[in-house]
């Protein structure tokens, strides 16, 4: 009986596989050997539909997964065709042969994990069914009626027609996984070719120097005809002469001129619109002529996108409309800084200072944008960075003085800029230039549209604890520069094809330790500090927000704002262990080995901390009046460690928070901003009490500091001896008892006088206390 119970659990277990697997189907557990064989009977035949709907969506991945693989391996022969067809001489096209390439093997090698879900999810499968057929045929002798026995038969045989089905799955499954290691080897060996290629190329760009200036000119005759058989090439023959690349170049710039047309309409429209009728606003009118030609940069931005998206899959048109889209776009950016920045009379000259970078960041894409030859760029480059200097130097020698403080910085940094560059360019290192020199006017424009984001919301009038002020100081100034500068070295890199060899640089790890250290490069480098800027900004904004909206920020507020602020950083914290890709257990069996001895050694740092936290919840809040060990002072704030004092006299009273915790102090103001000072003094019995009592609580009315809305009190101490003693009660503001206890005295030491008071000596007054208690342990 307890054999046949526990096959009956395990049944239910299979089963309940069965029911995670696919939900909508299970057997319910009848506590019946028979009737559960009868009920998995009944379901499994309905289960069979399912699964074989299920054998069908793996089917469709199965073929969406093959289509995908035929793609790649066309792709794959086409880019390698390119590769092994670039002339090393042709640097721009073996630069954006070798990229493609990177990107194709990169796909492919991405489609590893979706062969092995779709083999995987299939074997679980199989494997459960294969299980339930093996366990049902072991119950052959166990049903007792001949339905439960039919029952079990016709369940064995769904079980193995499943199996086989999903088994002829793995196996067609198996066959296109051969397939694609087929293709992963061949990427493999095609990858170690293209690295060979990069690395040759790389040292060509960056390590060999080309010709001079001077050896160009002592070989001018051979070089010039060089120029002339290479524009030839590149242009009259090959695949330029194609009917077919002609016919689809004749229709894009059949739609650049269209598009062209149209940006001039718009323009000349919105000229006649803002001149002639009242639709213009004055910042408009003022500079109407610039901003017309805005509008026609921008419109011809807009078409080139349309374009890009008309001409249809064309690599080569396509990247040769992105890199003219991209000029625009700088254009844009100069135009529109200096539009707003500048009054109308001055944006022409700034224009024309940067026209000289601007004309050689257009030759130099123009480079990469006609895919010109090696020695077309060492023949021309350097005569171009000689004129665009003397373009330079005469702009500013005619200009300089009209330009605006910040065009008059960039200009100088310009013609320094362009001067070093083309002595480097006439040295020979024609490509290192090239692509420096794109990056610099990139920091130009960067630049100058930071410059324009800060004067467009006014800096130097920005409060600097506002929320828009906190931002600004502790997330867009850090970030601002890091981003700029890996924002325009993507973009170069874009630009030059070397997008894939800037991010495997960042990825490279210098310390590759991750069973001690972890992982570090320069891209986590870069994603650890841009984190913690973004977590330094948020807490700091949260804690303004929270200290802005209400009213009363200490006490229990403050803790919660501790709190939240360490576990932040602990998340933060995590967060970089995560980055550097440290061991975990290795990390967790250190922090506990080390937890022991960081116990003890930290024992009292966790104990001021938790007596801080107790202290803040309500006994001590920053900002109270305390008296500690005969010491009175106003409470600063109140650390994670130790809580600051500044004392009457004025230095800076630092206590740690346990011996706060533990030790009795007082606070003169955790219930209101007033204390009650005693003060004592004997005159002569002769007087009349109640008189005296008149006279002193009518002399210091009005003086600043004395609580004018509680009651003071006179009592009349002792008599004897011809002396009678007095003591005054009176209410005193807790932060300003040094200046009115004195003045209290000197008011009523006056009314003595003129009432004819003798015989009055003050006496050392009473140790002031709290208006309710004094605060204890």
């Amino acid at each position: 009986m307890t054999s046949k119970i526990e096959r009956l659990r395990v049944l239910i277990l299979l089963m309940a596989a069965v029911c995670f697997t696919l939900p909508s189907w299970g057997v319910l557990s009848e506590y019946n050997l028979d009737q559960t064989l009868i009920s998995l009977s009944a379901d499994m035949e309905a289960l069979q539909q399912n699964v074989r709907k299920d054998i069908r969506r793996f089917e469709n991945r199965q073929k969406e997964f093959r289509n995908e693989i035929a793609h790649l391996d066309e792709m794959c022969d086409e880019t390698a065709v390119m590769l092994y067809s670039q002339d090393e001489r042709y640097l721009y096209g073996t630069l954006q042969a070798t990229q493609e390439m990177k990107s194709v093997i990169r796909h492919i090698r991405s489609q590893k994990f979706r062969v092995e879900q779709l083999q995987s999810d299939l074997s679980v499968i199989t494997n459960r069914y294969a299980k339930l057929s093996e366990f049902l045929k072991t119950l052959e002798h166990k049903p007792s009626t001949p339905k439960s026995i039919e029952a079990l038969h016709i369940s064995v045989a769904i079980a193995d027609t499943l199996r086989n089905a999903i088994d002829s799955c793995i196996r067609s499954v198996a066959a296109d996984k051969d397939r694609y290691g087929d293709l992963v080897r061949k990427a493999d060996r095609l990858d170690a070719y293209n690295n060979d290629v990069i690395k040759r190329t790389q040292e060509l760009m960056f390590l060999k120097r080309n010709e001079t200036l001077g050896e160009i000119f002592s070989h001018l005759y051979t070089r010039t005809v060089e120029f002339r058989d290479d524009l030839i090439w590149r242009f009259f023959t090959g695949q330029s002469d194609m009917d077919d690349w002609n016919s689809k170049e004749a229709r894009m710039y059949r739609y650049i001129d269209i598009k062209s047309y149209i940006s001039l309409i718009l323009a000349i429209a919105f000229y006649l619109i803002t001149r002639f009728t009242r639709f213009s606003t004055p910042w408009i009118a003022k500079k109407r002529i610039y901003w017309t030609l805005c509008l026609f940069l921008a419109s011809n931005i807009l078409g080139f996108i349309v374009i890009m998206m008309m001409i249809g899959v064309a690599p080569m048109l396509q990247i040769v409309l992105l890199l003219q889209t991209e000029l625009y776009i700088l254009g844009l950016l100069i135009l529109v800084s200096s539009t707003i920045r500048l009054r109308k009379k001055r944006i022409w000259i700034s224009l024309l200072s940067y026209l000289p970078i601007y004309c050689l960041a257009d030759i130099l894409i123009s480079y990469r944008e006609d895919l010109v030859p090696l020695s077309t760029v060492t023949f021309t480059e350097p005569f171009f960075f000689i004129m665009a200097l003397i373009g330079q130097i005469v702009i500013m020698c005619f200009y300089f003085r009209r330009l605006e403080l910040t065009d008059r910085r960039m200009a100088w940094a310009n013609l320094v800029v362009i001067g070093i560059s083309c002595l480097f360019s006439c040295s020979g290192y024609t490509i290192p230039v090239s692509i420096l020199f794109v990056l610099w006017i990139g920091l130009v424009i960067g630049f100058l549209f930071f410059t324009l984001f800060c004067q467009f919301i006014r800096l130097d009038n920005l409060n600097r604890d506002s929320v828009a002020g906190i931002t600004m100081r502790l997330l867009i100034f850090p970030l601002a520069l890091p981003v700029i500068v890996i924002g325009l070295i993507l973009w170069v890199t874009h630009i030059f094809n070397l997008t894939t060899w800037f991010i495997d640089l960042l990825n490279v790890p210098f310390v590759d330790m991750p069973d001690r250290i972890g992982v570090l490069s320069a891209a986590k480098i870069i994603y650890i500090y841009a984190l913690g800027v973004t977590v330094n900004s948020g807490l700091t904004l949260a804690k303004f927000i929270i200290r802005r909206n209400l009213e009363d920020t200490r006490g229990k507020v403050a803790v919660w704002i501790s709190i939240g602020n360490i576990i932040v950083w602990l998340c933060y914290a995590i967060a970089v262990i995560l980055i550097l890709d440290i061991n975990k257990t290795g990390l967790i069996a250190a922090v506990g080995g080390a937890s022991v001895g960081i116990g003890f050694a930290l024992k009292d740092t966790f104990e001021n901390f938790f007596s801080g936290l107790t202290l803040m919840t309500g006994r001590l809040r920053p900002g109270d009046i305390m008296e500690y060990e005969g010491v009175r002072g106003k409470v600063l704030d109140i650390g994670i460690i130790s809580t600051r004092m500044e004392t009457e006299d004025g230095p800076i009273m630092t206590m740690p928070n346990r011996q706060l915790f533990e030790k009795n102090f007082k606070n003169m103001t955790r219930n209101h901003s007033v204390e009650l000072r005693h003060i004592v003094f004997d005159i002569s019995e002769n007087n009349d009490p109640k008189l005296v009592r008149k006279i002193i609580l009518d002399s210091f009315q009005g003086i600043d500091g004395v609580d004018e809305s509680r009651k003071h009190v006179v009592i009349m101490r002792n008599f004897g001896s011809g002396v009678m003693r007095v003591e005054l009660k009176v209410w005193i503001d807790s932060e300003k008892y040094l200046a009115t206890e004195p003045a209290v005295r000197e008011a009523i030491f006056k009314a003595f006088r003129q009432n004819g008071i003798n015989a009055a000596t003050f006496v050392q007054h009473i140790e002031a206390q709290c208006a309710y208690t004094i605060m204890k342990d």
